[in-house]
């Protein structure tokens, strides 16, 4: 039961970094969420927090180690 797993990353607009902004869950469930934070976004075009979702595969299991220690 080894499957990949995907997060969802966004544009911060006061840093304009990428940044991950949802927890790793699999392909099918990232994609609902990618849908409803695009939905809420067009809802609160005034300011929103994030631009440009996206979604990306969550690193192996040797870089999600070397990503929690930093």
């Amino acid at each position: 039961m080894n499957q990949q797993l995907y997060v969802i990353t966004a544009v911060n607009k006061l840093t304009g970094e990428r940044e991950v902004i949802s927890r790793p869950h699999s392909q099918y469930k990232t994609e609902q969420l990618l849908t409803k934070a695009k939905r809420d976004t067009a809802r609160h075009r005034t300011k929103p927090c994030y631009a440009l979702h996206r979604m990306e595969l969550w690193p192996n299991e040797e870089e999600r180690i070397k990503f929690s220690e930093e």
